[in-house]
């Protein structure tokens, strides 16, 4: 977050097929919802889930976000890398209640077709923090309930 605006400083966000990807944290989120869905089906189940203990080096890139009866998005997990891009933490913080200057539609609409398809959602674009930008990917993961039904997302980030 911008120390003088207040604001999480996004720019050119578009939401791209994940072969447009090109940081290699990307292609390692990538892989790793793949091979969670190979051996469980996707969307996989949120049991299946063990990024400390399969892939200790994304978590400090990683969000977990709960979708609310409302519709809205909850934080439950927010790693220390996206905090440092962040600037403050977004830890049990609505995404309605984070200032993304102009970008929570987009967010919002990339989280729920995830949710909706049960498969993942790409996206990329830049932080400007006045002085030097920088290049920014998420892939948004859905992951299944014991009732099937899609309420968690892991948010997996790169930046450059």
């Amino acid at each position: 977050m911008s120390e003088s605006t207040g604001r999480i400083p996004h720019v050119d966000w578009e939401r791209v097929d994940e072969a447009a990807l090109n940081l290699p944290e990307s292609a390692e989120w990538l892989g790793y919802w793949r091979d969670l869905t190979a051996e469980h089906g996707a969307p996989p189940p949120r049991a299946a889930l063990n990024l400390i203990g399969d892939h200790p080096k994304l978590a400090p890139l990683a969000l977990w976000a709960e979708r609310l009866p409302d519709g809205d998005f909850l934080f439950r997990l927010v790693g220390e890398l996206v905090r440092h891009y962040a600037g403050v933490s977004l830890k049990n913080k609505k995404l309605s209640e984070i200032d993304l200057n102009g970008s929570e539609g987009f967010i919002a609409r990339k989280y729920a077709a995830a949710v909706e398809t049960g498969a993942p959602v790409c996206s990329r674009g830049r932080y400007n923090f006045g002085d030097r930008e920088v290049a920014r990917e998420a892939v948004v993961m859905p992951f299944a309930e014991a009732d099937g039904g899609v309420r968690h997302l892991l948010i997996g980030m790169a930046f450059k």
